[in-house]
């Protein structure tokens, strides 16, 4: 089954995701290209990185060997061997029929699919969580606090990849003193005593960025990209609900010795759900989905292991079909919701010189590709859409050699400057197909254009 899935990860990144670094890859593997050559620190990027730099030096390494490619298969390696720690966890807690579900469940999911072969830093949150979790079932089995250390060690990998995989530790607390009763408070005092002190030596090393990125999460509003509670609500049904209604299942169908442990693991799906809602923001809810399966998926095995023994093979199978039709269809959802920028990247990679200056609305996939090409030594040589308003030009606007509008768009008063330059002429353009859901809560797909703008001699 994991190697079933590895597999099938290795084609859609050979075959299927062929499309250029998304925004997030961009981010990420410049941050680590730029870490391998000794400017991660100066960058200052971990001052508005959600998470370390300790994914993207891993990507940089991998981005050296093997390119983009190279970089998306380390995330299917890890997500795929998460998957197969957690299907250890679910053994562990409920048997091996369970675990062979979970797995079976987790590869059939569109988070993990998606997760499984994009390189950014929720494959080593979701690997780092699914070790702490089967680290902990061999706890819980075989009583000896080494597990603990284990578990809590895995928690601190994972936190490090990303930051948000902290609110993981509700669900760690709970489930320790759910199955240990009152011995839980040395082991919860354990657990908290490691991953607390790993992290406030990390705080204390990187103290001045780590000030500055609560100073820019206190001030920065997260975008809501066109997206209403309301649809936020809808999209996340969407992605939870499949398997929700199994973890149900498996919550209804344990024994009355493990419900409690299957409903605190079961909640881990409300986790994703609480934060989105709360903050209103769209961006980001399949990856957080993918983190909470690392919890939730023993339950949900459990479930699917119910469903096969009371409905047999002809229930249970064909309704795994069915969760993994579902799950590419989400997959693919995801592939095409943004541009692919390996066209427009492509072309400037070409015709950009080393000294040109550019404004690109969301400018690190392009600025991947113009250091892959030697056009530009540094990422702060692109103006993006927050540089530009937040930052003070080098030059006025109509002295850049380049303006690229891709469909996130810039803000109409800075196309309306650099139009108004009547300098700068339409070279290149590439139009492709977006998946969108709109306020009438369904799917669409439309056209979007991104235009490359070159300033031309008078």
């Amino acid at each position: 089954m994991v190697g079933g899935f590895l597999l099938a990860q290795v084609v859609i990144i050979l075959f299927v995701n062929t499309r250029g670094a998304t925004l997030d890859e961009g981010i990420y593997i410049t941050a680590g290209l730029r870490t391998l050559d000794g400017f991660g620190l100066s960058d200052d990027y971990m001052s508005w990185f959600a998470g370390s730099l300790l994914w993207s030096a891993l990507a940089g390494v991998a981005h050296h060997a093997l390119g983009l490619m190279g970089v998306r298969l380390l995330a299917a390696i890890l997500v795929t061997t998460g998957l197969a720690l957690v299907g250890k966890a679910a053994d562990n807690l409920y048997g091996a029929r369970a675990g062979v579900w979970a797995t079976a469940i987790g590869a059939a999911s569109g988070a993990v699919l998606t997760l499984g072969h994009v390189g950014v830093y929720d494959a080593v949150a979701f690997v780092g969580l699914a070790a702490m979790m089967c680290a902990l079932s061999e706890f819980f089995v075989r009583d000896r606090r080494a597990w603990i250390v284990i578990a809590a060690a895995a928690f601190v990998v994972a936190v490090l990849g990303k930051y948000p995989a902290v609110a993981a530790v509700s669900v760690v607390v709970s489930l320790i003193f759910i199955r240990r009763g009152r011995r839980g408070r040395i082991d919860v005092g354990m657990f908290i005593f490691v991953t607390g002190a790993a992290l406030v030596v990390f705080y204390q090393m990187f103290e001045q960025q780590m000030l500055g990125l609560i100073e820019f999460r206190s001030e920065f509003e997260i975008p809501a990209f066109g997206f209403t509670r309301e649809m936020i609500a809808v999209t996340l049904a969407y992605h939870v609900v499949p398997v929700a209604l199994v973890t149900v299942v498996g919550v209804a169908r344990s024994g009355r010795g493990s419900r409690a442990t299957s409903l605190v693991l079961a909640t881990s799906l409300a986790l994703p759900i609480v934060y989105h809602l709360s903050t209103g923001s769209g961006v980001g809810q399949v990856k957080h989905l993918g983190l909470a399966l690392t919890m939730a998926l023993p339950v949900a095995g459990l479930g699917f292991a119910e469903i096969h023994r009371k409905m047999s093979a002809f229930v249970a199978v064909p309704a795994l079909v069915a969760l993994l039709a579902l799950g590419l269809a989400q997959m693919r959802q995801e592939h095409n919701a943004s541009p692919d920028p390996g066209p427009v990247a492509n072309y400037l990679a070409q015709e950009a010189e080393s000294a040109d200056r550019l404004l690109i609305d969301t400018s690190w996939p392009y600025t991947l590709a113009l250091m892959e090409s030697g056009r530009i030594e540094s990422p702060w040589s692109i103006y993006d859409t927050f540089r530009v308003e937040n930052e003070t030009l080098p030059v006025g606007i109509c002295e850049f050699d380049w303006f690229v509008a891709t469909p996130n768009g810039w803000p109409e008063d800075v196309t309306e400057a650099v139009h108004a330059c009547g300098s700068f002429e339409l070279v290149f353009s590439d139009t492709h197909e977006l998946h969108g859901f709109t306020e009438e809560y369904h799917w669409i797909t439309y056209p979007a254009t991104s235009e490359v703008w070159e300033r031309v001699s008078p």
